[in-house]
């Protein structure tokens, strides 16, 4: 099994906690990499909406599942196989919470 980088995991991150209602819905629980809590996913009452695409052309609305703990819009589901490991919520908050931030 290849060991993952650090840009891998962000991008796991990246990937799994924006427009996931589907991942969500299919999971048993799910963790958030901003808080590192565990939760049963009927306790996920909060969905942010976002964009495919930022025209208004052609978008398509997606959910985003916000954390019951904290509120956060990084939520994981345990149908990506992710939570799995106990240790990657952890690891996945320190890389997230270490990558510098781009200013506007």
């Amino acid at each position: 099994m290849k060991r993952k980088t650090e840009s891998d995991v962000i991008a796991e991150v990246n990937r799994h906690t924006t427009g996931n209602r589907v991942e969500i819905e299919s999971s048993n629980y799910a963790g958030c990499v901003s808080c590192c809590a565990v939760f049963d996913v009927r306790e996920v009452e909060e969905w942010q909406d976002e964009w495919t695409a930022p025209g208004k052309q052609n978008r398509v609305k997606r959910w985003t599942a916000k954390c019951p703990r904290c509120a956060s819009p990084s939520v994981v589901g345990s149908s990506t196989g992710l939570l799995d490991d106990q240790a990657y919520l952890p690891l996945a908050h320190h890389l997230v919470a270490q990558k510098p931030t781009k200013r506007r």
